[in-house]
């Protein structure tokens, strides 16, 4: 994995920790509208890229794959909606 999309993978686990809520297995949840509406999570994204919710799914995909984080994936091939919880593991 390149050096950019590591930070960005810490810096979310960071951001999950700090807007989300532990669930009955003790692990963090939270919303992925509660991400994209986030002031920090915004000015940090919007350092790098114009569409900040397409660099925040690209970021918690490559999260997923480094098993990090746990989403149901068909959402991204829908619509993107704001009450899916993303899980950090």
């Amino acid at each position: 994995m390149d050096e950019p999309i590591q930070s960005e993978i810490e810096e979310i686990k960071r951001d999950i920790q700090r807007l989300g809520t532990k669930n009955a297995e003790g692990k963090y949840v939270v919303k992925f509208g509660v991400l994209c509406n986030d002031e920090k999570i915004v000015q940090y994204y919007e350092v790098f890229f114009i569409n900040i919710r397409g660099a925040l799914v690209r970021t918690l995909k490559a999260a997923k794959k480094q098993n990090i984080v746990d989403f149901q994936e068909s959402w991204f091939f829908k619509s993107i909606n704001d009450n899916y919880d993303i899980i950090l593991k």
